[in-house]
């Protein structure tokens, strides 16, 4: 029981972090066949979407390097560049953009993801206590992120704090359990057993 969960689901991301919409802009008065389609922001956006679902994370983070030079004000872009870098092992880089995708997301609008994955390169740097504040915040936005509960008690683990994960892992399995994550929810309950057996003091 020691990987963290990253959050790393494609569908319905894009349209919860608010990608905006951009339509080419088409050459008037020359034929058809002449008009050359200028990539847009979400072309890009895209394109690197593709990538990333093909695990060509070096050419998705030069999709969305060029989707954000055309837009800089998309979060959903930094967070799948951060995505990318976070899978690449860059984390200095990861950590930045998905700053930047909190940053950049509307108030009110879920940026669970953003926290979660945040705060596993945190963990990754041994930073446990930034992990946990980034976890804290993952569960504000969404109470039903199992991964950050699951992910916060791992941290805890690290800092020696049994009863605090041993909660979260609680938690973290009535979650997967809710949501069918069968795999997830049987890891829990072997963390939970294993905090379980530990000596009290």
């Amino acid at each position: 029981m020691n990987s963290t969960n990253r959050t790393i689901a494609i569908l319905g991301i894009a349209t919860a972090l608010g990608v905006s919409a951009q339509l080419p802009a088409m050459c008037a008065g020359k034929p058809p066949a002449l008009v050359v389609k200028e990539m847009s922001a979400e072309d890009l956006f895209n394109k690197g979407m593709n990538k990333i679902e093909t695990a060509d994370y070096k050419g998705a983070i030069e999709d969305f390097t060029q989707a954000l030079a055309l837009q800089p004000n998309m979060p959903d872009a930094y967070y799948f560049r951060g995505l990318a870098r976070d899978l690449l092992e860059d984390n200095q880089g990861a950590l930045q953009d998905y700053s930047e995708a909190i940053r950049l997301t509307p108030s009110g609008q879920d940026s669970t993801y953003a926290y979660n994955n945040r705060g596993t390169v945190y963990a990754e740097m041994q930073d446990y206590q930034k992990a946990i504040e980034d976890y804290d915040r993952a569960v504000q936005s969404d109470p039903t992120n199992a991964n950050a509960y699951y992910n916060r008690a791992l941290a805890h683990i690290a800092l020696k704090d049994s009863n605090s994960a041993l909660s979260d892992l609680k938690k973290a399995a009535d979650l997967y359990k809710n949501q069918g994550k069968l795999q997830d929810y049987e890891d829990a309950m072997k963390g939970i057993t294993e905090l379980e057996q530990l000596p009290r003091n």
